[in-house]
């Protein structure tokens, strides 16, 4: 069975898993992705609905795993998914969004700002070990796709790749974070 006790229907052990799990999800969806709790109130509400209608579908009668696991795996996908998204429109950064869709001109101050922020980046990347470093170059500069870069790497599958990938962002992502820390004390 799903839960070891039994709610009355579907909507109510949805419910019931809502409030157990949605504190937790915000704060994981904080440390691990950088989500803003609207956004990961957002997914968490959306994995709760897939959950809801894999259940009334019957895919998960024959369920034995741990539902909190399995709910924030559907989150996680679905953070994913949001910032995959997110870096088509921009460059992970609301304040460049505008530019990438053409509606602004940006003056002489944001274009130092930018060229700043890159230079930042740029810098980082260099620090970053020549694994980590070669494949974010081949998914960003050289827009290579998952199976492509696990057969250029070396990685046994595209997933692997994915993985490799993500973490490294999230490398660079500290670093660059830690590094503008450190220019503001």
């Amino acid at each position: 069975m799903l839960s070891m006790q039994e709610p009355v229907s579907a909507e109510q052990e949805v419910a019931a898993h809502y409030r157990a799990f949605r504190n937790e999800f915000l704060a994981w969806a904080w440390k691990n992705f950088s989500a803003e709790a609207e956004d990961a109130k957002d997914v968490f509400q959306e994995a709760l609905l897939v959950f809801y209608e894999q259940r009334q579908s019957g895919q998960l009668d024959d369920f034995s795993g741990n539902i909190k696991t399995y709910l924030f795996a559907i989150g996680k996908n679905l953070l994913l998914t949001r910032l995959r998204k997110s870096r088509i429109i921009g460059n992970h950064s609301e304040r460049y969004a505008i530019h990438v869709q053409g509606q602004h001109t940006p003056d002489a101050q944001e274009r130092m700002e930018r060229d700043e922020d890159l230079s930042k980046v740029r810098e980082h990347l260099d620090k970053l070990s020549p694994a980590d470093k070669r494949v974010l170059e081949l998914y960003y500069v050289e827009r290579m796709d998952m199976a492509a870069i696990a057969e250029a790497m070396g990685y046994a599958s595209a997933n692997v790749a994915k993985k490799k990938k993500c973490i490294a962002l999230k490398r660079l992502m500290e670093k660059v974070k830690g590094g503008l820390m450190m220019l503001m004390l």
